[in-house]
């Protein structure tokens, strides 16, 4: 059975999740992904065990944390819907920049999505 760690690593871009799992605690994206070093960083702001993760973040190197508009907010949520399970993502931004928005969408579409799908099959 593989860590929760592990999971992540296989679907987020090759980055491993780090956090306590308590609100208000940090939660940290490392690993390394098209031969960069990635990290970013955040807080947890809403869990439901296999129901609700709800987090802000950040990446450091790209964007100042000091200012709130340039984290995101993601939320995942999981429900029943018959014998399945629905999966709803929402991922918001603070900034209005439609550009930023586009290229979240397309590692969401273009990756992370497909590899969730592999790992369930």
């Amino acid at each position: 059975m593989m860590a929760q760690g592990e999971w992540t690593e296989k679907y987020m871009f090759n980055c491993r999740l780090i956090s306590e799992y308590t609100i208000g605690s940090t939660v940290n994206w490392k690993g390394s992904f098209g031969g960069h070093e990635q990290f970013l960083t955040g807080t947890l702001l809403k869990i439901d065990p296999l129901k609700t993760f709800k987090y802000a973040l950040i990446d450091p190197s790209l964007f100042d944390a000091g200012d709130p508009t340039n984290f995101v907010i993601i939320t995942y949520e999981i429900r029943e819907q018959g014998d399945k399970l629905l999966l709803t993502v929402l991922h918001e931004t603070n900034d209005g920049d439609k550009e930023r928005m586009q290229d979240i969408i397309g590692g969401w579409e273009g990756f992370i999505f497909p590899a969730i799908e592999d790992l369930l099959q």
